[in-house]
């Protein structure tokens, strides 16, 4: 039950936010990006590493301000701040050493870069003409193959998909999260077109994006995994009562929403 009403309650703030206005949405990936940044520390067992929170979180503000052209500045300069961070980083790596090591500091600036970066596709996408539709594939077709894979697994699955991962994945449960995808893209495409009378993002695009959406999300579902594995934790929060943390819930998010870009650009 818990689970329910946390996922309605997060699909309620979801509707809420993607349709208020942009800079409403920013702020809003803004906020779940840096609590997902918290998790990953607290996983990565970096938020004792001396400062390297703070400044994981100094990098991911910059990659942030870079992506929504906030900073009143040409790259050569956001290029130096990048350069300052990293390398007093490096200074904490020395002067710590034993505490912080090599391996902290990288994984620091590569997380705190990589999410802001991958979760800004999303206000990018509502960005385009016609985004506030759009916007929604990502989170059905990224969503909707967890369901359909959950489904298929529990009443077809046998063979194990990879059992060292994720013991519970069997390979029915992953074409399912496929067919999931594309079931994702069909519903909403038919929900935008019949409703709203939208049809730019046609049948087949949705069709195939969700196809594409159905792999990746579950190859960014498993590589979350493998690092809750390495590190021995079962959830990365509890802030999304019966789902666990912001990573848990966005993990395919952070794979699908720039795929999704990509996707816009060659189409």
């Amino acid at each position: 039950m818990k689970r329910v009403i946390s996922g309605i309650v997060g699909l309620a703030v979801l509707f809420s936010v993607t349709l208020s206005p942009p800079i409403v949405l920013q702020i809003g990936v803004a906020l779940v990006a840096v609590i997902g940044l918290l998790e990953m520390y607290r996983a990565l067992n970096l938020t004792k590493k001396s400062v390297l929170p703070v400044l994981g979180l100094y990098f991911a503000g910059l990659t942030m301000a870079c992506m929504e052209n906030i900073l009143p500045m040409d790259w050569n300069g956001t290029y130096i701040l990048f350069f300052i961070g990293f390398l007093f980083s490096c200074m904490v790596c020395v002067l710590k050493y034993g505490t912080v090591h090599f391996t902290d500091v990288v994984l620091t600036f590569m997380i705190s870069v990589m999410l802001p970066l991958f979760f800004s596709a999303i206000p990018y996408v509502r960005s385009f003409s016609d985004g506030h539709f759009l916007i929604y594939y990502i989170f059905a077709c990224a969503w909707a193959p967890d369901t359909l894979a959950y489904f298929f697994g529990k009443f077809f699955g046998k063979k194990k998909l990879c059992p060292v991962l994720s013991p519970k994945k069997t390979v029915a449960g992953s074409i399912g999260g496929v067919l999931g995808g594309v079931l994702g893209g069909a519903i909403l495409y038919a929900v935008l077109y019949f409703a709203f009378g939208y049809s730019d993002f046609s049948l087949p695009m949705a069709l195939g994006f969700g196809f594409f959406a159905g792999v990746i999300s579950q190859f960014g579902d498993l590589t979350f995994s493998s690092v809750k594995r390495d590190f021995g934790i079962k959830d990365y929060g509890t802030i999304m009562p019966g789902h666990g943390g912001v990573m848990d819930r966005f993990d395919s998010i952070v794979f699908v929403a720039p795929c999704f870009v990509v996707f816009l650009w060659l189409m």
